[in-house]
């Protein structure tokens, strides 16, 4: 499906879409063939959102690649090239967004170089938008409706850690980083273990002198790759279904349902289980001891052995995360966890704090690193709505029930695993 911001008034209305991300250029895309006039208002040079490499605004490093296939990442109206079915790396989901805007007339509809510096409601109906450029310039424009398509990225969240003012190395948020280079030679402390901390403490563990990774609980983690394919490509109906679902419900309210799905579905969840468990055995364990991989002897045997520890540290990592792998927001990278079987990455807890040049952790433990990454995610904000605009819950992730559907928030949300696009 693709992102639709459908106005309640009729003929064509002015929407102004602030962002020219994934989520922007696909609402632009919509609006245009339902036939309205929208116009995209992008602080950065060019287009692409957080894939943008090149400014000083991105947020990716060089060897950044999409945890999602393109299979899974690409709108369903523009499909992406069979030779980008796997993941992509950064710039070449950039070139697939900017052909997706060229193909569908969305460029002419975005002004570069534009922030947004105040959004508010008209006493008469529709919004005012006011807008400043790199020059200076300020205009204010007049909009039936507006969608925000800001995205989830947007402010790094550095934590505040007694005694970070005192440590006399150096800190960066994951938003910093850029390539190997800023690790050679280093000893290095990554923070944190979602995708970003997953990718960047495996490159760390092939190019830094020492890595060690904090975590302060377990977390869910699925292999970008299982049998040379992406992992998501097994995204079915037999992995996620219903019946698994529901059984695992373990909300205090639903006791009664729990005890009543437990009946009803017992027979289905033995036949997936079992389903689950012989595709297991077929692809993931009797492939382990092939003859092609016999005939290697014992490199084959330590790859195995390798294998066999991966599987086990990402189970204990799943164990302490306190919940299911359907209850986690995933972390769908496992290298992290071979560097870990590998002992070229060391495991450690939460930061306790910082000593001059030693960090202590929750544990009792402390390393002297020369270089700390904070891969903790990032904060969203929508400086120019006023906060009752802004505010939260909202219904479907889209709409403020107190404001009205004329004021759409796309893309706002993540799903635990999968792409945010289509």
């Amino acid at each position: 499906m693709s992102y639709t911001l459908r106005v309640a008034h009729q003929g064509p209305q002015r929407v102004a879409v602030i962002g020219a991300g994934p989520a922007g250029l696909a609402t632009v895309k919509e609006l245009l063939a339902e036939g309205h006039e929208p116009v995209c208002f992008e602080r950065a040079a060019s287009l692409g959102g957080v894939f943008r490499r090149v400014e000083d605004d991105g947020v990716c490093w060089e060897s950044c690649r999409l945890v999602s296939s393109g299979v899974i990442t690409g709108f369903s109206d523009f499909p992406v090239p069979p030779d980008r079915t796997g993941h992509m790396k950064a710039r070449e989901y950039l070139d697939y967004l900017t052909r997706y805007a060229q193909t569908f007339g969305v460029m002419d509809h975005i002004q570069f170089g534009t922030t947004v510096e105040h959004v508010s409601r008209r006493p008469e109906g529709g919004w005012e938008v006011r807008t400043s450029t790199k020059d200076g310039e300020t205009h204010t424009g007049i909009f039936n409706a507006v969608a925000v398509c800001t995205g989830l990225v947007q402010i790094p969240n550095m934590p505040d850690v007694a005694g970070a003012d005192t440590f006399t190395g150096q800190i960066l948020h994951s938003a910093q980083y850029r390539n190997p280079d800023q690790l050679r030679g280093k000893r290095v402390l990554v923070v944190g273990g979602g995708e970003s901390g997953a990718e960047i403490a495996a490159e760390a563990a092939n190019h830094a002198a020492e890595v060690t990774l904090s975590l302060r609980r377990g977390v869910a983690v699925r292999p970008r790759n299982t049998r040379g394919l992406p992992h998501d490509h097994q995204i079915t109906r037999l992995n996620h279904s219903p019946s698994a679902w529901i059984y695992q419900t373990r909300h205090p309210d639903d006791r009664w349902k729990r005890r009543i799905y437990r009946v009803m579905f017992f027979p289905l969840l033995v036949g997936e289980r079992g389903l689950q468990a012989t595709s297991r055995l077929l692809y993931d364990i009797l492939p382990l001891f092939h003859p092609r991989r016999l005939v290697r002897g014992r490199a084959a045997l330590a790859e195995a052995r390798t294998a066999l520890r991966v599987r086990r540290l990402t189970e204990a990592l799943l164990k302490e995360s306190g919940g299911r792998v359907l209850e986690n927001f995933g972390t769908k990278s496992d290298d992290f966890v071979r560097a870990i079987a590998l002992g070229r990455c060391r495991r450690v807890g939460a930061i306790e704090r910082f000593e001059g040049s030693r960090v202590c952790f929750a544990d009792g433990s402390s390393i002297e690193p020369d270089l700390v990454i904070y891969c903790t995610g990032f904060n969203q904000q929508a400086s120019f709505l006023d906060e009752a605009s802004a505010s939260l819950p909202r219904f479907l992730h889209t709409f403020n029930p107190s404001v009205g559907k004329d004021l759409a928030f796309i893309g706002q949300i993540r799903p635990p695993f999968g792409a945010i696009p289509p």
